[in-house]
């Protein structure tokens, strides 16, 4: 049996590390749930915020985290709801990397990455690096890739934050993107 379409703008999607669960966000702040094994009807969860929820994140442990265009990061696990972050803008995309680091990229242009564990996160370092919105970002190694809506990529060292390169398209053209890990 297939799911029902959703007819909204779609801005991200998450799925559990034992692919049991598929999260989308949309035009709004609820999440839908879809079960691998469940109705074809999706579950619909409440963050908490009144703006969009723009980006996902699944973490080792089961929990979601999600970035929202009030700036907040947000955990959830189970019924617990837990604010673990802030950017100055909208929240475009988050990336869970090695060491338990955790990358946010945004619309305030800067892309920021935090030590997480016990408690709440810490930051780490934020760049300065992109002109506009940065609205994707994954790791490689030692290596922290960020992408922008309209000024390329840029290659970060994971660790000290230091601008590697930086890779201008032209023309500047490029949106969220996909990548596989």
């Amino acid at each position: 049996a297939g799911h029902r379409v959703v007819t909204v703008s779609l801005q991200d999607i998450a799925v559990s590390p034992a692919g049991d669960r598929i999260y989308v966000s949309a035009q709004g702040p609820e999440l839908f749930e879809f079960l691998r094994d469940g109705p074809d009807e999706p579950g619909i969860l409440r963050t908490g915020q009144s703006g969009y929820t723009r980006a996902l994140e699944f973490v080792p442990s089961g929990g979601l985290l999600s970035g929202h265009d009030t700036g907040q990061i947000i955990l959830r696990h189970g019924p617990k709801i837990q604010a673990v972050g802030r950017q100055s803008g909208w929240i475009h995309c988050l990336r869970l990397g090695p060491g338990g680091l955790l990358a946010s990229g945004g619309n305030d242009t800067r892309l920021k990455v935090w030590r997480t564990g016990p408690g709440r996160p810490v930051s780490l370092w934020e760049s300065s690096g992109h002109w506009s919105a940065a609205t994707e970002v994954t790791y490689r190694g030692d290596t922290v890739y960020s992408q922008s809506s309209r000024d390329g990529l840029r290659v970060w060292d994971r660790l000290s934050g230091r601008e590697v390169v930086a890779l201008d398209p032209d023309p500047p053209t490029l949106g969220k993107g996909v990548h596989f890990l």
